[in-house]
């Protein structure tokens, strides 16, 4: 005898068996410095369903001093801190540095930033992914240097493009770096961007050359990582020194969208996540005076938001109809936080849905768009709504690893973890895509000797329904 689940929703769903909380904990914030009280280490923690703000004692903060742009937090499955990184150093979940971890993206960058006690200046240069072929103990962190021959300055190219391999097991559960700087490959580079392959196993990169429609993509597999192959797609960007908007996926892995500040100008393209092909690019413009700093997709890929920090405002474009594609739909002049006024910068997923918004130095404040997928007033933004115990520099880059197999997709032969398919055989759920009625069918002998836990999430990595499935009598 079968046992059929039906569960009524109105959603594309993913199943999932197992816990991917490596995004529950984000280390941000500064060193604490007896000379200036407004900086220090905090987490912003996601475990328990609800939001915690812990502040980081100086002791356990070591003196560490996370980047303005570049930095990585990263969680075991459980939601427990594995490791953290400003681009300098890897620390373990001591706050000490791990071993075998200083001295991350070498030369002459390096120590000036060390000198200065201040974290690594690469843009969104730094990403932390499981190792396809043993996901709970093996992980990539993926990062670019700087090239050398350039100053210090806000828009300096990523050079080299490295990859180190951490064993979170050595060390006794501490971790040590087992690879270290292995030069992937050499050029002039924006910033780093990840998403999973089709397969729901394996994982793309996307680096774009600096002010060119040139994409270098690589696939990070159980044999290591391989690549690059090089796309040309889309316009070129303005070759006149100006800061480039990093490039980011959306949650559902199928848009990417990449700006240039001083052009008024973002690109957003279909992503193909079986061969890590671009396509359809459309050009969203907009007066360059404005100074546009960030863009971020809208979790589904249906709205592009966009922020300004000297004229304080946040957009958004609806990718559906933009024949006046700039929405203001918020502005944080004479809302203060910390006595100055707000303002909007860095963007960064939720592993809930959200979007936060960082408000740059000296600001204690986040903002947060509760409904990023609505169109506006509908996507419900709160701006300076959420308190933080110091000033936040920047917030670390996650991408969305409770992104599953593209179902139906022709390349999705593999699950997220072989683990799955050993404690949880023989279930079927269909339809999928669901728009009403979502059922998952169990064989005799699962359904009757045991119960299990049952996550669904969104494809923007959203948890909308978690329970118990008990055994059937």
């Amino acid at each position: 005898m079968k046992e059929v689940l039906i569960l009524s929703l109105c959603i594309f769903i993913i199943f999932n068996a197992l816990a991917q909380k490596q995004d529950y904990n984000w280390i941000s914030g500064g060193s604490i410095d007896s000379s200036n009280s407004k900086i220090g280490l905090y987490n912003i923690n996601f475990n328990d369903n609800s939001i915690k703000i812990l502040g980081i004692t100086q002791k356990d903060s070591n003196q560490i001093l996370m980047s303005n742009s570049n930095n990585v937090t990263y969680s075991h499955p459980n939601g427990e801190l594995a490791f953290f990184s400003n681009g300098l150093r890897i620390y373990d979940w001591s706050f000490n540095t791990m071993l075998n971890g200083d001295t991350i993206n070498p030369g002459y960058i390096w120590e000036l930033s060390n000198n200065g006690k201040a974290g690594y200046n690469t843009e969104r240069g730094i990403c932390a992914l499981p190792d396809p072929e043993n996901q709970d103990r093996f992980n990539y962190i993926i990062h670019l240097g700087l090239d050398t021959s350039w100053s210090w300055l806000s828009y300096l190219y990523g050079n080299p493009l490295y990859f180190s391999k951490i064993d979170l097991f050595a060390n006794g559960g501490l971790g040590k770096v087992i690879k270290k700087n292995i030069v992937l490959e050499n050029g002039h580079f924006e910033s780093i961007a990840a998403v999973r392959h089709a397969n729901g196993r394996d994982w793309w990169l996307l680096i774009p050359e600096l002010y060119f429609n040139k994409y270098h993509r690589f696939l990070v597999t159980p044999e290591g990582i391989i690549g690059p192959w090089i796309q040309e797609i889309g316009p070129n960007f303005a070759i006149d020194g100006g800061s480039f908007i990093s490039g980011k996926f959306s949650s559902s892995g199928d848009k990417y969208v990449r700006g240039w500040v001083s052009e008024g100008k973002s690109v957003v393209f279909d992503f193909d996540r079986c061969n890590g092909l671009l396509s359809n690019d459309i050009s969203i413009k907009y007066s360059p005076k404005l100074n546009i700093v960030e863009n971020i997709l809208s979790p589904s890929g249906k709205f592009l938001y966009l922020s300004t920090h000297s004229k304080k405002q946040l957009f958004q474009v609806d990718l559906a109809n933009f024949s006046y594609p700039l929405v203001e739909i918020a502005n944080s002049k004479n809302i203060l936080c910390s006595g100055k006024e707000y303002s909007f910068t860095s963007f960064q997923y939720v592993p809930d849905g959200k979007i936060y918004i960082d408000g740059g130095l000296e600001k204690f404040c986040i903002s947060v768009i509760n409904e990023p997928d609505k169109k506006f007033p509908d996507c419900d933004v709160n701006v300076a709504s959420i308190e933080i115990p110091f000033s936040n520099l920047s917030f670390p880059y996650f991408p969305n690893y409770r992104l599953g197999p593209l179902i139906g997709s022709g390349c999705d032969t593999l699950s997220t973890s072989t683990k799955i398919v050993e404690k949880i055989p023989k279930i079927s759920i269909y339809p999928n895509p669901v728009s009403t009625t979502l059922s998952i069918e169990l064989n005799n002998k699962l359904s009757h000797e045991k119960s299990f836990s049952l996550t669904i999430y969104q494809p923007s990595g959203k948890e909308i329904y978690k329970g118990e499935i008990p055994a059937f009598a």
